[in-house]
């Protein structure tokens, strides 16, 4: 009997076992595939569309990201759609208040994902025709950085039929697409008719261009859309009576800032204080509020943007600066900025470890402080090199006959003459000495103590370097042969494979340029046209429908090599 139970427990518990719920293992293959569009009902273009629903049915659940934000219907709708998912089905129910003869495209952007791992379709849509024709017109273009002819990863293109100034600033476009990867665009079901055109890098996605940090591009001249004109009856090319597409480049920029504007401040130091700016300001000036300054107690140093400006503090004692910030005269704000830490520069000297100075500023400086430099020679200097000298803190003065080079010749060092050239005279931070060093022969520089004095009172302990210069096979050179057309001024740049500038010439006209002493490496030449004369780049206005200067980039990237000499011409028509 107990065998006879035994058993039936078993075959009992075999049973219960047997119809378990089966779970599939988890983990897996991650999905890496956006939501695909199986089906759509009515389809995808209909014409003559009457129905009040539209069904477009997917390959997996989905769900609509920001959907406010992203969906725009072209031509706007007095009543926008209302859209809701459903599983794998997105529901669209038209308002009844579409017009007659008309092609609408419902505009989804990347609002449509999956459920899972929210995987984004790309620019989605959907079009039809209330009409017995779907508009088949087409505009096409690239939308470009201005600055450096780049592409954006997200960039949309936006065609308004409001020819108004303010419409992409006060309406939602009548068009609308998204650049691809490499700069190009297309419209495709447009209507004829006359359109403004625009670029946006849409930061808050509303299609309407109205943050100070978003980029933007226009079309000088408003873009008409229309069909060609049809081919001859004789004809057999049959192509000709199609829509063609119609080439229109844009250039993206950041406009300017209608004003300047104060964004922050920071304390770098016990004696410096940086002012971030929107934009460069006018003459700024910091009034004192918790103490009376004797004479001059700041110094400004303005970036190359101009967008921010370090203030180098004089005479202050204060641990807690409290001032004033104004621009032009006006202020700007009232600011509080913590110089010295007691609790930290007490014990640091209790410890003799510390490295904050014993006041917060240069009025009093300690037996340690002295002048800070950077310099260029140490063991070889290229031999068409100046002495490059750069500094921390602004100088007030310097004695330029306590700089001495001395060449090498046999067992002894022969004094040479030099030159003081200075390449920073706003700020006194940076200056060269030029010397003129002949290929492979061996140097010496003596900086005396007491040469550099800064506006702290600070000056530099005595330095003394030995190198040797280089030889002029070591480097490639470049011709290059510039027929400039239009006799447009000019600024041509030679960058390295970083973009950065290396060398610049103004030109006007045909011209010869040799860059004469290049490294190995990957090069590129840029030319931008100076419409203003000011020797540099200047960026759209877009109130003003200015555009930015034009930019162009030699066709091909140099490769140059030691000892290579390479020649090219360069026809620039812009």
């Amino acid at each position: 009997m107990n065998r006879f139970k035994l058993a039936y427990f078993i075959f009992i518990a075999w049973i219960f076992a047997s119809c378990a719920t089966v779970v599939a293992p988890e983990g897996g293959a991650k999905d890496t595939t956006p939501p695909i569009a199986l089906e759509f009902q009515p389809p995808l273009g209909s014409k003559e569309m009457h129905q009040s629903q539209i069904e477009i049915r997917f390959d997996e659940f989905i769900v609509l990201n920001k959907l406010q934000e992203q969906f725009v219907v072209s031509p706007p709708m007095d009543v926008m759609p209302e859209v809701h998912t459903q599983g794998k089905k997105l529901i669209i129910n038209l308002p009844d208040s579409l017009r007659d003869e008309t092609t609408y495209t419902l505009f989804f952007g990347n609002a449509i994902a999956n459920f899972k791992e929210n995987l984004e379709t790309p620019n989605f849509s959907y079009h039809f025709s209330t009409g017995s024709q779907i508009d088949s017109l087409e505009l096409s273009g690239t939308a470009l950085r201005a600055f450096d002819l780049n592409p954006y990863e997200d960039l949309y293109i936006i065609l308004h039929k409001n020819l108004s100034d303010s419409n992409l600033q006060t309406q939602r476009p009548y068009y609308l697409t998204r650049a691809n990867k490499d700069g190009s665009y297309l419209f495709s079901n447009l209507a004829e008719g006359e359109y403004q055109l625009f670029a946006l890098k849409d930061l808050n996605r509303n299609f309407i261009y109205d943050q100070p940090a978003e980029e933007v591009a226009f079309c000088s001249q408003n873009v008409m859309v229309k069909a060609p004109e049809p081919a001859p009856t004789d004809s057999l090319d049959s192509t000709q009576a199609k829509p063609q597409p119609v080439q229109n480049r844009l250039m993206v920029f950041t406009p300017k800032p209608e004003k300047s504007l104060f964004l922050s401040h920071k304390v770098l130091s016990a004696n410096k204080i940086l002012h971030t700016f929107n934009r460069n300001p006018g003459k700024i000036e910091m009034i004192p509020l918790n103490f009376v300054p004797q004479g001059k107690w700041h110094h400004e140093i303005y970036n190359l943007n101009g967008d921010s400006i370090t203030s180098f503090l004089i005479g202050v004692e204060q641990d807690t600066l409290k001032y004033i910030l104004q621009e032009d005269g006006v202020s700007l704000d009232t600011l509080k900025a913590i110089l010295v830490k007691r609790s930290r520069a007490s014990e640091g000297r209790k410890r003799g470890t510390t490295d904050l100075p014993s006041v917060s500023s240069g009025s009093k400086k300690s037996a340690s402080a002295k002048v800070q430099y950077q310099y260029n020679f140490s063991q070889t200097l290229d031999f068409f090199d100046y002495l490059r000298f750069n500094f921390t803190t602004p100088l007030a003065s310097f004695k330029i006959p306590r700089i001495e080079v001395y060449q090498a010749q046999d067992t002894l060092w022969k004094k040479i003459p030099i030159t003081m050239k200075i390449t920073d005279t706003l700020n006194q931070m940076r200056f060269a000495v030029e010397v003129g060093f002949s290929e492979l022969e061996k140097y010496k520089v003596v900086v005396r103590d007491s040469t550099f004095f800064d506006i702290y009172g600070n000056t530099n302990d005595s330095l003394v370097k030995e190198f040797s210069t280089t030889e002029m096979r070591e480097y490639g050179s470049f011709k290059l042969i510039l027929d400039n057309t239009k006799a447009e001024n000019l600024i041509i740049q030679l960058l390295n494979d970083k973009d950065a500038v290396l060398e610049e010439h103004k030109v006007l006209g045909a011209q010869t340029i040799i860059f004469p002493h290049l490294n190995d490496g990957k090069y590129k030449i840029k030319a931008i046209v100076d419409a203003n004369n000011n020797g540099r780049w200047d960026n759209g206005y877009f109130i003003k429908r200015i555009q930015p200067e034009k930019v162009f980039y030699f066709p091909h990237v140099l490769d140059i090599r030691a000892n290579w000499d390479i020649e090219q011409t360069w026809i620039i028509e812009p």
